[in-house]
C-alpha cells in the first residue's frame, strides 16, 4: 500500500461520518457553492449574539471558555481554544500563543521582541504577544 494513501479499513467502524481529505472538493472547484460567511454564537451577559467570523479580531482563553474580541467588546463562548483554532484556521486565523488566536486580516504590523518573540499590532492599535513557540507558524501564515 502507498504510504501516502490512507488505509481504507482504518476508521471503517465509524461509518459514513469519516471521509478522507481526498473526498472533499478542492478549493475553488465548481462544486463549492458560495454561501453566507461563517458565524459563531457567543454570550454577552444573558444574550446570545451571532457574530460573523470576519468581524472577530482575536480570541483569548478564559478558563474553560473562550473570550471572542470584536472591537473593544468581547463575547464568551464555552468552547476550548483548540477546537476554535481547528474551526477557524481555514478562515484566516492562527494561534499566536497558548492563550490567543488572531484574525490575520486584523494584523497590521509585527514588531520583533527579544528572544524570538514578536508583538502583533492590530488595526485598532491593540498589541498581542506572539510567543517564540508560535512565531514561525504566525510568520508563515502571514507569508513573511
Amino acid at each position: 500500500m502507498n504510504r501516502n494513501q490512507p488505509d481504507p479499513t482504518v476508521g471503517h467502524h465509524l461509518g459514513a461520518s469519516v471521509r478522507w481529505q481526498s473526498d472533499f472538493p478542492a478549493e475553488g472547484s465548481a462544486s463549492e457553492a458560495p454561501g453566507p460567511p461563517p458565524r459563531l454564537s457567543a454570550k454577552s451577559g444573558k444574550r446570545i449574539v451571532i457574530v460573523k467570523v470576519t468581524q472577530i479580531d482575536w480570541i483569548e482563553s478564559d478558563d474553560n471558555c473562550s473570550r471572542i474580541w470584536v472591537g473593544a467588546d468581547y463575547l464568551t463562548r464555552r468552547e476550548p481554544m483548540y477546537r476554535l483554532e481547528d474551526r477557524l484556521r481555514s478562515q484566516g486565523f492562527t494561534r499566536i500563543s497558548r492563550s490567543a488566536i488572531v484574525n490575520l486580516d486584523r494584523v497590521s504590523e509585527l514588531e520583533p521582541l527579544p528572544h524570538g518573540e514578536y508583538e502583533a499590532i492590530l488595526a485598532d492599535g491593540r498589541q498581542l504577544k506572539i510567543t517564540r513557540s508560535y512565531a514561525r507558524q504566525t510568520r508563515a501564515a502571514l507569508r513573511i
